[in-house]
């Protein structure tokens, strides 16, 4: 139910894509020091790095890692560089899983060792093998960059209440995890109060009639924009009380 709520909250800002799911390819790497990608949009539980690594790309230089992410369970902490143009899987973090990496015409395919469940496979596209991945969308939307004001999201999720907000805090769908205590979200909010605000009721109307037209409410409408054939122009709405009918007494143009 909170995932459904993110996805309908998020596609009305429109930051969601086509489907409830994210496709996307990465490259069985043997070089690589760790999972990695340019785009936060590929993980789930995204959250900040707080390490000093740093990532040395072919020409020398160092790219910062500017987040950490999970493909999926069995491929947790991918780092995010946005300098990097593709994803990166890395064999040895495969192996070390106990898991077998088999290369042939037919592609990639990873097995666990002792149970032989497949856990990733993809194609050989050229020299390259890939391996195929599908994340939700409802758990790759929350982004270190956005702000995680309290206030905002709420606004953004369509005026939550604070158990949904803390819940959805604690489980780290709205940015970083957030550990603290509810009183952090304490806010006010004007439209919460219009909407649990209730109208008083009407007083009752004392007096009782008991034959047509002996009490009469009129109101006065018009100009109207569209001139009656007998030249009426205002008419004057009169439900009497006892009938509970609607009648119209048209009034007919003065001329100055």
């Amino acid at each position: 139910m909170i995932q459904k709520m993110i996805i309908t909250a998020f596609s009305t800002l429109g930051l969601q894509g086509q489907g409830n799911t994210v496709s996307s390819s990465w490259i069985v790497d043997s070089r690589a020091s760790n999972h990695m990608t340019g785009s936060s949009d590929l993980l789930c539980n995204l959250r900040e790095y707080s390490g000093t690594q740093n990532i040395q790309i072919a020409n020398g230089s160092n790219l910062p890692i500017t987040a950490i992410g999970d493909i999926g369970p069995s491929f947790p902490h991918v780092f995010v560089s946005l300098g990097l143009s593709a994803n990166l899987i890395y064999v040895g973090k495969m192996v070390d899983n106990n898991w077998d990496v088999h290369l042939s015409h037919n592609g990639c395919l990873v097995q666990d060792q002792v149970s032989g469940k497949v856990i990733a496979r993809g194609p050989k596209v050229g020299r390259l093998f890939l391996l195929q991945f599908t994340t939700p969308i409802a758990l790759s939307l929350a982004s270190v960059i956005v702000d995680n004001k309290t206030a905002n999201w709420h606004k953004r999720l369509g005026h939550p209440n604070n158990v949904i907000l803390s819940n959805l805090m604690k489980r780290g769908f709205l940015g970083h995890k957030d550990k603290g205590s509810t009183h952090s979200l304490s806010f006010d909010c004007f439209t919460c109060k219009l909407g649990k605000s209730k109208t008083l009721p009407f007083p009752d109307f004392g007096s009782h009639v008991n034959t047509c037209f002996e009490i009469i409410h009129s109101d006065v409408w018009g100009i109207a924009p569209v001139i009656s054939h007998g030249q009426c122009c205002n008419p004057i709405l009169d439900p009497p009380r006892f009938s509970q009918m609607l009648f119209y007494l048209f009034i007919k143009i003065q001329k100055n």
